[in-house]
């Protein structure tokens, strides 16, 4: 992975007319962002096109990062590479993972009652109330960028944004396979994805497994470290299933992101998804009790850093990890259930538990997809939805890792409350909650 130098700035970034993008319409926003993307990484791949013609260099640009990707470079392409003033960085491409941890392998389960209630991280986040209220997250779409999904799961497939319904399915802009595997259907090749997606969108249909089920989802593959960067553009601009024709109005709203990626440097991308509107909720990691431990994507500061609670608990579980994080006030930002949860398996039938901050994060992703279909004012208004979601929480102060009362680098502020922050939203506006 070769990183260049030039990048946007997104605070002074203007459009044609001179326009700061911050003075424009949010979709309009994401068109400019898409447009001064792909033409910074054009000028500045300038600087080294003699050299990857020179050596037949098979290769991809990524213009969300500006980071080009050689495959089976050779030594001598990486030593001119690296004398070339823009670059920057070379990295080899890694593999990229779920957050790691060491948890109890649990038996798959088939044939559950689709009359059964809510599962307890469901309940927890105060979901149902809204629910109630006419609101399970209808108009909102959520990213993944995770392991895949196994589009046709029981749960899963009602919210599938490639459902055309009567069993037609159009996987172009909601589907796609950086490694070719699997390029045309969507599929998981660990579980993992199916597990995180079912948790934020799920259960329209089957056991009540998701926080939003009435929000859709699409689904980027990722397994290396350059894919998460592929991915990212991915979400900011979805493509067809051969990846051309890039579509920033079919952006999701919120994109949920669980994984470690060291050498991704994908800060840039992550701060490209925020500022054309996307809610971006990261896990923190699983690293924990010790301090200090917010692992990689989270640690780049970009993004809703998410801490994970013990079983039916406001305790916050041993694994998850904590602050402090250099730069920031404190991480993570909030708390939200992530041991022993409850949701899709790889099979279209079964489910399975899962622990880590992992499963925090899409817990929150479905709390924003609640919230903003409930108080759509608040759509897209990444800043004002994190402001709602920190004063509705509910508060655990701490002592532990250079913090203390609430919010602190343990809990952020405390357990996410979707309830509550739907009715402090509709308070700002002046609506009641109904």
């Amino acid at each position: 992975m070769v990183h260049l130098k030039d990048f946007v700035d997104f605070n002074t970034m203007k459009d044609k007319n001179g326009v700061l993008i911050s003075r424009l319409d949010v979709d309009t926003r994401a068109r400019v962002i898409v447009e001064e993307l792909q033409n910074t990484a054009r000028n500045s791949f300038k600087s080294v096109q003699h050299v990857l013609a020179k050596h037949h260099a098979n290769f991809e640009h990524y213009w969300i990062t500006n980071t080009i990707v050689v495959r089976g470079g050779s030594r001598d392409l990486v030593e001119e590479l690296a004398l070339i003033d823009q670059v920057d960085e070379i990295v080899l491409d890694g593999k990229n993972t779920d957050e790691p941890f060491e948890q109890k392998i649990y038996p798959i389960e088939y044939n559950v009652s689709q009359t059964a209630e809510p599962e307890f991280h469901v309940e927890w986040v105060k979901a149902p109330a809204v629910w109630k209220k006419g609101f399970t997250g209808q108009g909102i779409v959520v990213g993944f960028s995770d392991s895949g999904a196994t589009y046709n799961h029981e749960a899963m497939v009602d919210a599938y944004r490639g459902n055309l319904g009567n069993n037609k399915f159009d996987h172009n802009y909601n589907w796609y396979d950086p490694s070719r595997r699997n390029p045309k259907v969507p599929t998981d090749t660990r579980g993992h994805g199916s597990h995180c997606t079912g948790i934020a969108v799920g259960g329209k249909n089957g056991r009540k497994i998701g926080v939003a089920p009435g929000a859709q989802w699409i689904h980027c593959h990722r397994d290396t470290e350059s894919s998460v960067l592929k991915c990212l553009q991915w979400l900011l601009a979805p493509t067809d299933l051969d990846f051309n024709n890039p579509k920033p109005e079919l952006r999701p709203h919120i994109s949920s992101h669980s994984y470690t990626c060291p050498g991704c440097r994908d800060e840039r991308g992550l701060l490209a998804l925020i500022n054309a509107g996307i809610a971006v909720v990261m896990s923190a990691g699983n690293s924990g009790p010790r301090c200090s431990t917010i692992t990689s994507p989270a640690f780049k500061k970009a993004g809703y850093l998410v801490g994970a609670l013990a079983p039916k608990s406001d305790n916050i579980a041993s694994f998850s990890s904590r602050g402090p994080l250099p730069g920031v006030q404190f991480a993570p930002q909030i708390s939200a259930p992530g041991q022993d949860i409850t949701s899709c398996a790889r099979t279209v039938t079964g489910y399975t538990k899962m622990s880590g901050t992992s499963m925090a994060a899409p817990n929150v992703a479905g709390v924003i997809a609640l919230l903003w279909s409930a108080v759509p004012e608040l759509k897209r208004e990444i800043n004002k939805t994190i402001e709602v979601l920190s004063k509705s929480a509910l508060h655990q102060p701490s002592n532990e890792c250079s913090s203390s009362g609430s919010p602190n680098n343990v809990f952020g502020h405390g357990t996410v409350n979707v309830e509550k922050a739907v009715e402090l939203a509709k308070a700002m506006y002046g609506r009641k909650y109904y």
